[in-house]
């Protein structure tokens, strides 16, 4: 004889293709329930439907490490005879849990439901009408079989207790499992610094290929728009563009606001140019134009944009303050 408690778990959720938020709920109390010492640690048994391979083919949870009553019915009508107590639990357990609301009669063991949310009753409308038929009368019938209720948080508590659970049948146990491992912050920091200067590299001579092709094809056409009032139109949308950012940036300080005017104006050709390429017979005044925008708009105005700022809008007795300005070229160079 044991004194350990005997726990009998429903895990009919696992049998499904995908088991979703409660599957990962599952596979955690399991993970928690593993890592206990001997002494603390219950006589753990799970219950579910047949499997859904073939008879010769290994049962998936029979790998999780503990006995399981695997009925010889499938799910669908397993889960029926649950819902209208002709199917019972097993005897010789002290407490069940089910993990959703598919409950079953207890028999003599203590019922414990986990109730993870009551959002069919929150937004009617995300549920088809069967899905709310049928959360409904799971939850009357957990209320009628079990002793006890966990819920993931305190407003689930309140719906719960509204429903009709007693409010000391009710314990919040916030959600602790997790399937993704935490982050490493400290590798993505360092592989951030080692692989900045790289990338940098490798963008700055991307742009000068790109720049040089772009000069030697359409060299024709850039030659014909000087004199022309397109270059003006440019200095004069940049600018325009630039002081506009600056001055409508309410609320923000300097700091804030010369990286974002910089942005605004040199991030602008690049999404311009590649479109046009895709484009079969696009029209080569357009493809001049973005190609000059990359001298007007991506440097000069960039430069003098930063240039004014700094001369102009920084703050005084600081002559640094215009630093954060540059940042987003060197960034981007």
């Amino acid at each position: 004889m044991t004194d350990r408690l005997a726990l009998l778990m429903m895990v009919e959720q696992l049998r499904r293709a995908a088991s979703g938020g409660i599957g990962t709920y599952v596979h955690g109390l399991l993970q928690g329930l593993g890592s206990l010492g001997p002494d603390e640690r219950p006589d753990l048994e799970l219950l579910a439907s047949r499997p859904n391979r073939g008879r010769h083919q290994p049962d998936p949870l029979a790998g999780l490490g503990y006995p399981l009553h695997s009925s010889r019915l499938p799910g669908p009508l397993l889960t029926r005879g649950w819902d209208h107590g002709i199917l019972r639990a097993p005897h010789g357990f002290d407490v069940v849990h089910a993990v959703s609301l598919a409950t079953l009669e207890p028999g003599r063991a203590a019922l414990v439901v986990t109730v993870h949310d009551l959002l069919w009753r929150r937004v009617p409308t995300a549920y088809p009408t069967r899905g709310r038929l049928w959360h409904e009368a799971a939850l009357r019938r957990a209320l009628a079989r079990a002793q006890a209720f966990i819920v993931p948080a305190d407003v689930v508590a309140d719906d719960l207790c509204r429903a009709g659970a007693r409010r000391d049948a009710v314990t919040v146990i916030p959600m602790g499992s997790d399937h993704l491992p935490p982050p490493d912050r400290a590798a993505a920091g360092a592989f951030a610094e080692k692989a900045a200067p790289i990338v940098k590299k490798v963008t700055g001579l991307n742009t000068l290929i790109l720049v040089a092709v772009l000069l030697w094809l359409y060299r024709g056409e850039i030659i014909s728009a000087v004199g022309t009032y397109a270059i003006g139109t440019q200095i004069l949308y940049y600018g325009l563009l630039g002081g506009a950012s600056y001055l409508l940036g309410f609320g923000l300080s300097y700091e804030q606001k010369a990286p974002m005017t910089l942005g605004i104006c040199t991030r602008n050709v690049g999404p311009a140019v590649a479109p046009l390429f895709a484009v079969a017979g696009a029209p080569q005044g357009a493809i001049t134009m973005c190609i000059l925008g990359i001298f007007l708009g991506a440097i000069l105005s960039g430069l003098v944009t930063a240039a004014v700022l700094k001369r102009f809008c920084a703050p005084a007795g600081e002559p640094a303050a215009a630093e954060p300005a540059r940042s987003p070229l060197s960034r981007s160079a």
